[in-house]
């Protein structure tokens, strides 16, 4: 059982809101206060069958509406009772609601109009895990929460097997303890007023409880790293939250699960993690994320055994919902994410999974091939796109000289790997509502002159071409050759043969029947036209993020190529 869509009406700062959702994986992903986190509390209010509260109503004379499609596979089917799509008997559409005025949600079927007991909402297995939980609480044995609830399920599952003696404790021993200490106590009025006494626990598995704790064979778990520490809380979560629903009085934990077409018994779920990268750096939030995927599709074998030894269930039939602000949590590709962004004074959301049908063939293969090198845009509220290297490692430093925080501003600068990659990079930023910026090299403006928004060309072929004619005409030969040496020291030594130079002169469109081979060193400094070209050459045999730094760090801001200037402004202006 998946959510394929839902529609939010009313619920905090979401309204009108429909979201298209990835059968397996999401990546939910936007700034700040535009109602991510409200989302999960959307869904989990809904799938645990609990009231409205005064405060997520957004409008008090209106509803709230969740509308949800789920998708049922065979198995699933009546787990609703007689409801589900006649059209589609593997969907069935539930809209959750309330009024101000009721005590209550109240549910009905979208697809045949029937009202339905709320309760059939709970057989959606919602699980949701925040980074706010505090540790401390989480990981002890003693506690009510995740690891308490797991080890004591263990210590009794442990105790009522066919053992022949269960005693953990010398008996006599333990008395002679508990009076030498009352003996002790008992000097204290408070405790003799009142009969205050210090008791053995009756119960085992509370006994034990406070016997054992978790470590990392050095230190108490309370006393490792924070990241240990959640990396630990995250991985225990979801057993915890199965063992409760495994436990929960009054309802049959066999009748939560299907039979699927091979006899396994499997349990659906959809599992959401709200900000999971807390306190975990890069490898551990990859390998947190990995984690969740493997053991939701069963491909996590020591957890199948778990799920065996603990629930008598075979696996696990699950959908993930990741709210993040992390890039590295990313780790499918672009039908995953699915993006908040600011519409007006309203909440906007789109659904990566809504664009399966948008790309095709090669484009949509290269996109995924470069999802890993663009994921952080899906953060941006702005886009600068380049062809190559060379402009790549500029840009940051042509921001910096210009007075612009690309960071302040969330301006990400991507390198397309050529112009024909971004027209689709292009489309897909336009599709999640970031804005861009594109700088073609001017070799190509024939071919994207009709491309008319917010695009901008070099004046000459390319950066290379636009550089060094800014520097020169500004007097900063100086600059130029410092550049060229810090590219590589050897410059000077350097000699610009026919051979060396032929394939430049001719992509600079530079004639060159009377050119004498040289070094830099032989150039005159007033001989523009034979200064310029050379070093261009020097430039463009260097191509690559190195030689962009190096450009970019050492020119002046009024030697900026204008096309460089304006696009880094225009990108400014669409935050």
């Amino acid at each position: 059982m998946k959510i394929k869509n839902i529609i939010i009406n009313n619920f905090r700062n979401l309204d009108k809101l429909e979201i298209n959702f990835d059968m397996e994986s999401n990546y939910i992903v936007g700034e700040n206060n535009l109602g991510k986190s409200n989302l999960l509390d959307a869904l989990y209010t809904t799938f645990s069958n609990r009231k409205f509260e005064e405060d997520d109503y957004g409008d008090l004379s209106r509803n709230i509406e969740i509308i949800i499609k789920l998708i049922l596979n065979d198995a699933e089917i009546g787990f609703f009772g007689d409801e589900f799509n006649p059209r589609d008997k593997s969907s069935i559409t539930l809209r959750y609601f309330q009024s101000p005025d009721d005590a209550y949600p109240n549910l009905i079927c979208e697809n045949t109009g029937d009202s339905i007991p709320t309760h059939y909402i709970k057989q959606v297995h919602f699980m949701k895990y925040q980074s706010t939980e505090s540790p401390n609480k989480e990981l002890r044995f003693t506690s009510k929460s995740s690891a308490g609830n797991i080890f004591g399920s263990i210590v009794d599952a442990y105790i009522n097997r066919d053992v022949v003696n269960n005693t953990f404790l010398n008996i006599s021993n333990v008395e002679n303890l508990t009076k030498y200490i009352n003996e002790r106590l008992g000097k204290l009025k408070g405790f003799s007023q009142y009969d205050i006494k210090a008791m053995v626990a009756n119960n085992v598995t509370e006994l034990l409880s406070n016997l054992f704790y978790l470590s990392d064979g050095k230190h108490r778990i309370d006393k490792t790293g924070c990241g240990v520490q959640f990396i630990a809380m995250a991985t225990l979560n979801i057993i915890g939250q199965i063992m409760e629903l495994y436990k929960k009085r009054g309802q049959n934990f066999s009748e939560q699960l299907y039979t699927d077409s091979n006899g396994q018994k499997i349990l659906p779920i959809i599992v959401a993690l709200d900000e999971p990268e807390v306190h975990l750096h890069p490898y551990l939030q990859r390998a947190l994320i990995s984690y969740y995927k493997s053991i939701l599709c069963n491909k996590d074998l020591e957890f199948l055994e778990l799920l065996k030894m603990m629930f008598e269930i075979d696996g696990l039939d699950g959908q993930l919902l990741v709210v993040t602000h992390s890039s590295e949590i990313l780790l499918d590709d672009f039908k995953n994410i699915i993006r908040f962004y600011q519409k007006g004074d309203k909440t906007g959301v789109i659904s990566g999974s809504s664009l399966i049908n948008s790309f095709h063939g090669a484009a949509k293969k290269q996109l995924i091939m470069r999802f890993k090198d663009i994921r952080e845009t899906f953060f941006s509220h702005a886009v600068v796109i380049v062809e190559g290297e060379t402009e790549y490692g500029c840009l940051p430093y042509f921001a910096e000289s210009l007075g612009i925080n690309l960071d302040d501003k969330c301006i990400s600068i991507v390198m397309a790997k050529g112009e024909k990659s971004i027209k689709p990079l292009r489309n897909l930023f336009s599709y999640f509502k970031i804005p861009s910026v594109i700088i073609y090299d001017g070799d190509v403006r024939d071919q994207h002159e009709q491309e008319i928004d917010d695009v901008y060309f070099t004046s000459g072929k390319c950066l290379e071409d636009d550089i060094v004619d800014s520097l020169y005409v500004r007097g900063e030969l100086d600059t130029i050759k410092k550049i060229a040496f810090e590219i590589d020291d050897n410059v000077n030594n350097c000699l610009f043969d026919l051979k060396y130079v032929k394939k430049w002169f001719e992509y600079l469109e530079k004639n060159m029947d009377d050119y004498v081979p040289k070094k830099l060193t032989d150039v005159e400094d007033d001989d523009q036209a034979e200064f310029c070209v050379l070093y261009k050459i020097w430039y463009l045999r260097h191509k690559g993020i190195l030689t962009g730094r190096i450009i970019g760090s050492n020119t002046p801001a009024d030697s900026i190529p204008w096309c460089y200037v304006e696009a880094l402004k225009r990108a400014s202006e669409l935050v």
